[in-house]
């Protein structure tokens, strides 16, 4: 047999032999009740189901037949008290169950529990005895119910003596049943014992004596739920409620003086709040230490999050008052925490809608019980800050306050729009002007107090793009101001080509010659960052100034050095597009004044473009009328056009190719092309630009011109190929 079908069995057949005692002793023949005041067996039966299992209530089933039919009783007494035992065990370990009870019995919902089973469970019991009784032979002298309510009390008496004791003791480990353990609760059973017992000797008979026994067992049983919790509790009020019962029964105590027939009930109640009190007792000082630890793990972790996280917390009464203060290590708080404990947060406060704001959140936190954000801005030491504080409830009366610097996030978002609104202007075309003050604007908005402008190099001399928020007098002075390393912080961030910093113009060398000017315009202070293009080339250069001496934090530095970036994109741009303005105008005076023929054709022959001396040259009034005209009918020999289309693809060039052409109206004359080809990415032909002109030459010269041909292959865009060509025509 297993270690595990061994240690099966001890449990099962300890259980039997537990409950065939429990019930043998409680059997014993007293001459002072005619019935149990605390019927053990009910307990063990629903304690050993509850642990062993459904299964367990045969065996209480078997141990209650046995006993009876020991006794001498009748089957007709012996099958419902079977029945009725078993019964009165599922029904309890199932009522324990349902409800949930906790083994420890540690919480006042425990002890409900366990009354409610200890006064539901007997039911089963007097329901078979009603069974018994009703289909079996009962004494006509005796009424129907005879016993019932004794049986009830005694029964639900058994359960609470027994449920708790066996649901705490029961999760003691082994490890825990040292010779010391062992040794001390067996002198703790002497010792409540001879207590018990001395005292049902000493104190008085009656009512007074009862009175007496309270006084001196409630403390032992308090003093044990206090030091020891539920576990020494019900091992204290179990033992002390069986020994009154025991000395009781045998003729001992304050009950005796009782009238017999009160004196069963007048004992039962007794034991009652002997058990149920402490019982409860222990209970409420088991959720008070739970609670208690519950809290200082709360604590511990509180204090642990707020060791790691970099923000600073603020524990705060419900009206705003400041208890507590915790800075992380390297945080520089705004107000001292020495300062802020004791006092209201809103003191701190110089805005009052934030201020109401922060009180908002505090009542979202309690009324919502959960986390509620608030973000505000703040002055510290003239700068301005951003926060973010997550206020969560904690307890009854309190908020806890995590407030973090977003500062850096604040100014991310605030700069990433600042850019996205200026490129956007870029992209929709906006004039250098619009785009320029979108910059200026927008630098001023995000460093308050600034001033700003964008000066464009033209040469050597600076001129004044936009510079709205500067004095027109200044702005008047120092326009075309020359570049050098003399000339205040943009000549100078333009001349050496790098950023310039002058945190005070009254006393820095680069400000000599335009000093009074500065600070007679109320300027004290001026960074330049030099605007370039895409080739590194000065285009001119974003300055800031202020109106005190202050040197730039690296964040707005590198908003400045981002401003010129985006001034350099504009400005570029528009240096672009003047060029470009003026080649299209260069090339367009050349196409109107060339009398050459310029056209572009497709491989296929279909024409691109053509000037207006290449549609005259055909018999075309415009360029317009000869879109549909191609180039192969063009050409009076198909064979000779191929031949120049072949040379085109393969060398890349025509020069000085003849071909006899044909005009509108029919008649025919000698052209002269020179061309390009342009090749496509794949590498092949793509389009021909050429050249054409009338030519003088006899048709006999078409050998001489071919023989002066030179091939060229073409470097330019490889999504099209070029052709010039000249015409010859007698």
């Amino acid at each position: 047999m297993s270690r595990t079908r061994l240690l099966d069995f001890a449990r099962w057949a300890s259980f039997g032999v537990l409950l065939l005692l429990a019930v043998v002793l409680r059997e014993r023949p007293s001459q002072v009740f005619d019935q149990a005041i605390i019927w053990v067996p009910t307990g063990v039966a629903i304690a050993g189901v509850y642990l062993l299992g459904y299964r367990a209530a045969l065996v209480v089933a078997v141990v209650t037949v046995l006993q009876r039919l020991l006794l001498g009783y009748s089957w007709a007494i012996v099958w419902p008290a079977g029945m009725g035992s078993a019964a009165e065990a599922v029904l309890g370990a199932f009522l324990l169950k349902r409800l949930g009870v906790h083994p420890a019995c540690s919480r006042l919902r425990d002890v409900a529990v366990v009354l409610v089973v200890a006064a539901a469970a007997p039911l089963g019991s007097i329901f078979f005895s009603w069974i018994g009784r009703a289909y079996g032979q009962w004494p006509a002298e005796l009424p129907f119910y005879s016993g019932w309510d004794g049986w009830w009390r005694m029964n639900a008496l058994g359960a609470l003596a027994v449920v708790p004791f066996a649901l705490t003791w029961m999760g003691v480990k082994w490890s825990e049943w040292t010779p010391r353990f062992v040794g001390l609760l067996a002198l703790s059973c002497a010792g409540i014992g001879a207590v018990i017992f001395g005292a049902l000797t000493v104190v008085p008979h009656g009512t007074s004596g009862i009175l007496w026994l309270n006084l001196v067992l409630l403390p032992i049983v308090m003093y044990a739920a206090a030091r020891f919790g539920v576990r020494a509790t019900t091992f204290a009020s179990s033992l002390a409620a069986l020994t009154v019962a025991v000395a009781t029964a045998n003729g001992h105590g304050p009950f005796l003086q009782v009238v017999k027939d009160q004196r069963h009930v007048a004992v039962q109640l007794f034991e009652l709040a002997f058990l149920a009190v402490p019982l409860a007792f222990g209970a409420l000082i088991a959720e008070r230490r739970a609670a208690e630890a519950r809290g200082v793990r709360s604590d511990a972790l509180r204090r642990s999050l707020q060791a790691a996280l970099p923000d600073i917390s603020y524990r705060l009464a419900r009206d705003g008052t400041c208890l507590e203060v915790h800075v992380p290590t390297g945080v520089t708080p705004p107000v001292p925490p020495d300062k802020m404990v004791g006092r209201s947060i809103f003191d701190w406060f110089a805005d009052p809608v934030v201020a109401e704001q922060f009180r908002a959140g505090m009542r979202e936190a309690f009324d919502a019980n959960g986390p509620a954000t608030i973000e505000f801005e703040t002055l510290y030491q003239g700068r301005s800050l951003y926060r973010e504080a997550r206020c969560v409830r904690h307890g009854e009366d309190e908020v806890l306050a995590v407030v973090r610097d977003i500062s850096d996030r604040k100014w991310s978002e605030r700069t990433t729009a600042f850019e996205a609104r200026v490129l956007g202007l870029v992209a929709a075309g906006h004039s250098s002007i619009e785009v320029y003050s979108a910059i200026v604007h927008g630098l001023e908005e995000l460093l308050p107090g600034a001033m700003c402008s964008i000066l464009e190099l033209n040469g050597r001399n600076m001129h004044v793009a936009v510079a709205d928020s500067l004095p027109a007098t200044y702005n008047a002075v120092i326009e075309g101001m020359e570049i050098g390393p003399g000339e205040g912080s943009c000549g100078s961030a333009a001349h050496f080509g790098r950023t310039v910093v002058v945190q005070e113009i009254a006393s820095s060398p680069l400000w000599v010659k335009w000093r009074g000017l500065a600070l007679e315009s109320g300027l004290h202070a001026c960074w330049s960052v030099p605007i370039r293009d895409s080739a590194g080339t000065v285009l001119g250069t974003c300055a800031v100034y202020h109106g005190e001496i202050r040197e730039p934090r690296r964040r707005e530095l590198e908003l400045a050095e981002r401003a010129a970036a985006m001034t350099g994109i504009v400005l570029e741009r528009a240096r672009r597009i003047e060029a470009l303005r003026r080649s299209q105008d260069l090339l367009e005076s050349i196409n109107r004044n060339v009398k050459e023929g310029l056209f572009r054709v497709q491989t296929d022959g279909r024409m691109l473009y053509a000037n207006v001396a290449f549609a005259q040259l055909f018999g075309f009034a415009s360029p317009e009328e000869i879109d549909t005209f191609p180039l192969a009918e063009a050409v009076v020999d198909p064979v000779r056009f191929a031949e120049m289309r072949r040379t085109s693809f393969e060398q890349g060039q025509w020069f000085n190719e003849e071909a006899e052409c044909r005009r509108r109206d029919g008649s025919t004359f000698w052209a002269m092309f020179s061309g390009t080809t342009v090749r496509t990415e794949a590498g092949e032909p793509g389009t021909s630009t050429a050249r054409s002109r009338t030519s003088r030459r006899a048709r006999s010269s078409r050998s001489s011109c071919a023989s002066r041909r030179r091939w060229k292959r073409s470097a330019s865009s490889p999504a099209a190929w070029r052709t010039t060509s000249t015409t010859c025509s007698r």
